[in-house]
């Protein structure tokens, strides 16, 4: 079992799963907001399962790179995971296609290019609200 890993060695160590299993579990201060881990693992071509909290599913459904259950069900965690092993055809398709999404939405270039549209956006839109003879 691991205890932790330095950044510099975080894909390898992902890179050794089948599968990374996220079973986060929200509290009454917190619920996960992202679950970056499935993204990296993602990227690293491991297909993912998450918990059905916060924003998990949203990140398994639009990367098609996983599976979810019910928070806190560890039965039906276990029957998904005795599914995914005896599936590798299944695990491989959707480690596929979780990483092309990622690849595509939400790598650093992806990101920083959603961000220029959007900043361009907000410029335009700033613009055409100058009154004429104002400076630019």
């Amino acid at each position: 079992m691991w205890t932790s890993c330095p950044h510099e060695r975080v894909a390898d160590a992902y890179g050794r799963m089948d599968v990374l299993v996220l079973p986060s579990r929200r509290t009454s201060k917190w619920e996960e907001q992202f679950g970056r881990a499935l993204v990296e693992a993602l990227q690293c071509g491991v297909p993912v399962i998450g918990a059905r909290t916060g924003e998990i599913p949203l990140v398994v459904d639009t990367t098609g790179g996983g599976w979810t259950f019910e928070e806190g069900d560890v039965r039906a965690l276990a029957s998904l995971l005795d599914r995914v092993a005896m599936d590798p055809v299944e695990r491989e398709r959707r480690a596929v296609a979780g990483e092309e999404v990622v690849r595509r939405r939400f790598s650093m270039r992806a990101v920083i290019a959603q961000l220029d549209g959007l900043l361009g956006d907000v410029a335009a839109v700033g613009s055409d609200r100058l009154q004429p003879g104002e400076p630019s």
